[in-house]
Protein backbone atom coordinates (compact mmCIF):
# COMPACT_ATOMS: atom_id res chain seq x y z
CA UNK A 1 0.00 0.00 0.00
CA UNK A 2 1.20 3.50 -0.82
CA UNK A 3 0.45 5.64 2.19
CA UNK A 4 0.92 9.11 0.69
CA UNK A 5 -2.62 9.29 -0.71
CA UNK A 6 -4.07 7.99 2.55
CA UNK A 7 -2.12 10.60 4.53
CA UNK A 8 -3.19 13.30 2.07
CA UNK A 9 -6.83 12.26 2.61
CA UNK A 10 -6.39 12.51 6.37
CA UNK A 11 -4.94 16.02 6.02
CA UNK A 12 -7.71 17.07 3.63
CA UNK A 13 -10.48 15.73 5.90
CA UNK A 14 -8.90 17.49 8.87
CA UNK A 15 -8.89 20.82 7.01
CA UNK A 16 -12.43 20.64 5.60
CA UNK A 17 -14.01 19.40 8.86
CA UNK A 18 -12.14 22.07 10.87
CA UNK A 19 -14.36 23.58 13.57
CA UNK A 20 -17.04 20.88 13.34
CA UNK A 21 -17.82 18.76 16.38
CA UNK A 22 -19.65 15.52 17.08
CA UNK A 23 -22.97 15.49 18.94
CA UNK A 24 -21.22 16.02 22.29
CA UNK A 25 -20.14 19.47 21.06
CA UNK A 26 -16.54 18.88 22.11
CA UNK A 27 -15.12 15.97 20.08
CA UNK A 28 -13.73 17.18 16.76
CA UNK A 29 -15.96 15.83 13.98
CA UNK A 30 -12.96 14.59 12.00
CA UNK A 31 -12.51 11.84 14.58
CA UNK A 32 -15.56 10.15 13.02
CA UNK A 33 -14.10 9.58 9.51
CA UNK A 34 -10.81 8.52 11.11
CA UNK A 35 -12.68 6.03 13.28
CA UNK A 36 -14.63 4.74 10.25
CA UNK A 37 -11.36 4.17 8.39
CA UNK A 38 -9.94 2.42 11.47
CA UNK A 39 -13.02 0.18 11.72
CA UNK A 40 -12.67 -0.75 8.05
CA UNK A 41 -8.99 -1.51 8.44
CA UNK A 42 -8.81 -3.16 11.86
CA UNK A 43 -12.29 -4.63 12.35
CA UNK A 44 -13.42 -5.45 8.80
CA UNK A 45 -9.92 -6.23 7.45
CA UNK A 46 -10.06 -3.84 4.48
CA UNK A 47 -6.68 -3.21 2.89
CA UNK A 48 -7.79 -1.53 -0.35
CA UNK A 49 -6.34 1.96 -0.16
CA UNK A 50 -9.09 3.51 -2.30
CA UNK A 51 -11.76 2.19 0.07
CA UNK A 52 -9.85 3.44 3.13
CA UNK A 53 -9.52 6.87 1.49
CA UNK A 54 -13.23 6.80 0.67
CA UNK A 55 -13.94 6.06 4.35
CA UNK A 56 -11.90 9.09 5.43
CA UNK A 57 -13.64 11.33 2.92
CA UNK A 58 -17.15 9.83 3.18
CA UNK A 59 -18.76 12.91 4.79
CA UNK A 60 -16.84 15.64 2.99
CA UNK A 61 -19.34 16.39 0.22
CA UNK A 62 -22.34 16.14 2.52
CA UNK A 63 -20.98 18.04 5.53
CA UNK A 64 -18.31 20.48 4.32
CA UNK A 65 -17.61 23.00 1.58
CA UNK A 66 -15.71 20.31 -0.38
CA UNK A 67 -17.39 19.16 -3.57
CA UNK A 68 -17.02 16.34 -6.07
CA UNK A 69 -14.68 18.36 -8.27
CA UNK A 70 -12.25 19.21 -5.47
CA UNK A 71 -12.08 15.57 -4.39
CA UNK A 72 -11.62 14.41 -7.98
CA UNK A 73 -8.82 16.93 -8.52
CA UNK A 74 -6.96 15.77 -5.41
CA UNK A 75 -7.74 12.04 -5.26
CA UNK A 76 -9.07 11.07 -8.70
CA UNK A 77 -12.50 10.51 -10.15
CA UNK A 78 -12.86 6.98 -8.76
CA UNK A 79 -12.52 8.23 -5.16
CA UNK A 80 -14.82 11.18 -5.88
CA UNK A 81 -17.43 8.80 -7.32
CA UNK A 82 -17.15 6.56 -4.25
CA UNK A 83 -17.65 9.52 -1.91
CA UNK A 84 -20.58 10.75 -4.00
CA UNK A 85 -22.24 7.32 -3.70
CA UNK A 86 -22.10 7.70 0.09
CA UNK A 87 -23.53 11.22 -0.03
CA UNK A 88 -27.21 11.90 0.42
CA UNK A 89 -28.72 14.20 -2.19
CA UNK A 90 -29.18 17.46 -0.28
CA UNK A 91 -31.36 18.84 -3.09
CA UNK A 92 -34.13 16.46 -2.02
CA UNK A 93 -36.48 17.20 0.86
CA UNK A 94 -35.10 15.74 4.08
CA UNK A 95 -37.91 13.17 4.22
CA UNK A 96 -36.83 11.71 0.85
CA UNK A 97 -33.02 11.74 1.26
CA UNK A 98 -32.71 8.55 3.27
CA UNK A 99 -35.34 6.81 1.15
CA UNK A 100 -33.39 7.62 -2.04
CA UNK A 101 -30.11 6.53 -0.45
CA UNK A 102 -31.65 3.19 0.57
CA UNK A 103 -33.11 2.69 -2.91
CA UNK A 104 -29.65 3.14 -4.44
CA UNK A 105 -27.86 1.07 -1.77
CA UNK A 106 -28.43 -2.30 -3.43
CA UNK A 107 -26.41 -1.22 -6.48
CA UNK A 108 -23.31 -0.21 -4.51
CA UNK A 109 -20.21 -2.35 -4.74
CA UNK A 110 -18.94 -4.19 -1.68
CA UNK A 111 -16.25 -1.62 -0.83
CA UNK A 112 -18.79 1.19 -0.65
CA UNK A 113 -21.16 -1.00 1.38
CA UNK A 114 -18.30 -1.68 3.79
CA UNK A 115 -17.75 2.08 4.17
CA UNK A 116 -21.42 2.54 5.02
CA UNK A 117 -21.35 -0.36 7.49
CA UNK A 118 -18.25 1.15 9.13
CA UNK A 119 -20.00 4.52 9.31
CA UNK A 120 -23.04 2.90 10.92
CA UNK A 121 -20.94 0.92 13.39
CA UNK A 122 -19.08 4.03 14.51
CA UNK A 123 -22.33 5.95 14.93
CA UNK A 124 -23.75 3.08 17.01
CA UNK A 125 -20.61 2.93 19.15
CA UNK A 126 -20.58 6.71 19.65
CA UNK A 127 -24.03 7.07 21.25
CA UNK A 128 -23.02 7.71 24.86
CA UNK A 129 -23.43 11.48 24.68
CA UNK A 130 -26.49 11.88 22.46
CA UNK A 131 -30.17 12.00 23.29
CA UNK A 132 -32.47 9.00 23.01
CA UNK A 133 -34.35 10.44 20.03
CA UNK A 134 -31.18 10.55 17.94
CA UNK A 135 -30.17 7.07 19.08
CA UNK A 136 -33.53 5.75 17.85
CA UNK A 137 -32.85 7.33 14.41
CA UNK A 138 -29.33 5.87 14.25
CA UNK A 139 -30.57 2.39 15.22
CA UNK A 140 -33.44 2.61 12.72
CA UNK A 141 -31.09 3.59 9.88
CA UNK A 142 -28.75 0.73 10.75
CA UNK A 143 -31.61 -1.78 10.79
CA UNK A 144 -32.86 -0.49 7.43
CA UNK A 145 -29.43 -0.97 5.85
CA UNK A 146 -28.97 -4.43 7.39
CA UNK A 147 -32.39 -5.46 6.10
CA UNK A 148 -31.19 -4.73 2.56
CA UNK A 149 -28.19 -7.04 2.90
CA UNK A 150 -28.51 -10.79 2.63
CA UNK A 151 -25.55 -12.26 4.57
CA UNK A 152 -25.63 -15.52 2.62
CA UNK A 153 -25.32 -13.66 -0.67
CA UNK A 154 -22.41 -11.45 0.27
CA UNK A 155 -18.67 -12.07 0.31
CA UNK A 156 -16.91 -12.73 3.58
CA UNK A 157 -15.85 -9.13 4.45
CA UNK A 158 -19.47 -8.00 4.13
CA UNK A 159 -20.64 -10.96 6.24
CA UNK A 160 -18.15 -10.05 8.97
CA UNK A 161 -19.18 -6.38 8.85
CA UNK A 162 -22.88 -7.28 9.05
CA UNK A 163 -22.12 -9.49 12.05
CA UNK A 164 -20.26 -6.67 13.84
CA UNK A 165 -23.08 -4.16 13.24
CA UNK A 166 -25.75 -6.69 14.27
CA UNK A 167 -23.82 -7.56 17.44
CA UNK A 168 -23.67 -3.89 18.39
CA UNK A 169 -27.39 -3.46 17.66
CA UNK A 170 -28.19 -6.51 19.83
CA UNK A 171 -26.37 -4.93 22.79
CA UNK A 172 -28.46 -1.77 22.39
CA UNK A 173 -31.91 -3.41 22.45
Amino acid sequence: MHYKSLLDAISFATRVHHGQTRADDSTPYVSHPFRVMTILSHVFGVTDESILITAILHDTIEDTSADYDSIAALFGSDIAQNVAKLTKDMRLPKSLREEKFLADFDDLDDGIKLCKLGDMLDNLIDTDTIDDKKIVRIVSKAKNILARLQPGDEKRPIQEAIKEVQTKLDTMD
